[in-house]
């Protein structure tokens, strides 16, 4: 029997041109194909979880035009925080934290109360009864008991010449009842003191007293050449730290 046109098999009226049959299986573009040369259409595979790597895949198979991988199911999203931490102390430590809630775009931890701004502060004055006898060192003002911490301290000194040689005076500042570091520990620089009875000298000395121990420093002077009388002496100390 003579293969059928495509026409003839569309305008038969009997089953024994409904179908072609007998064909082997095509070669070329222009072959019929046979029923086993006609893929079958494939089921999409998915939905892949989040995450999941992509395949290039090895069907044969086609896919229909209007198929759908779909989607996993949508993640569970983490509720808004409902407290805030804070505020903190000075000198909190950091924290990694635990919760799984979300921080609202406009949270505010808040500041801590704003520290005292005021600083310890000492001053003294000694009117002026303080003599001093050639080549000793004599303490002429003490501190008050100052506290644990890191204190500038600022001296000064003025003397008169008790008789009509000329001489120097030279400041100490020392360490009383406190337990402390000076800063710088050496004395204070010499001052001439004038070759004339009532000749009048100053001189000012100031350190850094890091005190382990409360208590009090002191300023010492001497003399050399000369004694000298009615030494004055005045303090002032700030705790810096």
């Amino acid at each position: 029997m003579a293969i059928p046109t495509l026409a003839q098999v569309l305008a038969a009226g009997n089953s024994a041109l409904a179908k072609i049959t007998n064909l082997t299986n095509g070669t070329a573009a222009q072959d019929a194909a046979a029923f086993g040369q006609i893929p079958v259409v494939a089921r999409p595979s998915g939905p892949d979880a989040y995450g999941a790597a992509a395949v290039v895949g090895t069907g044969a198979a086609f896919a229909r035009n209007d198929h759908d991988h779909g989607l996993p199911a949508a993640p569970a999203v983490p509720a808004a925080a409902t407290t805030v931490t804070g505020p903190d102390a000075y000198g909190a430590a950091a924290a990694v934290g635990t919760g799984t809630a979300y921080a609202r775009n406009d949270h505010d931890h808040g500041l801590p109360a704003a520290p005292a701004a005021s600083l310890a502060n000492a001053s003294g004055v000694n009117g002026g009864t303080t003599s001093l006898p050639a080549s000793t060192i004599t303490t002429v003002i003490t501190t008050a008991s100052l506290t644990i911490g890191t204190w500038l301290i600022d001296f000064t000194l003025s003397a008169q010449n008790n008789g009509s040689t000329a001489g120097v005076l030279q400041s100490y500042i020392a360490v009383g009842t406190a337990t402390a570091t000076l800063s710088p520990s050496a004395p204070g620089p010499l001052t001439e003191l004038p070759a004339l009875t009532g000749g009048y000298a100053a001189v000012s000395q100031t350190c850094i007293a890091t005190i382990t121990v409360a208590g009090t420093i002191l300023l010492q002077a001497s003399t050399g050449g000369a004694a000298a009388t009615n030494a004055r002496s005045t303090y002032t100390a700030v705790k810096i730290a």
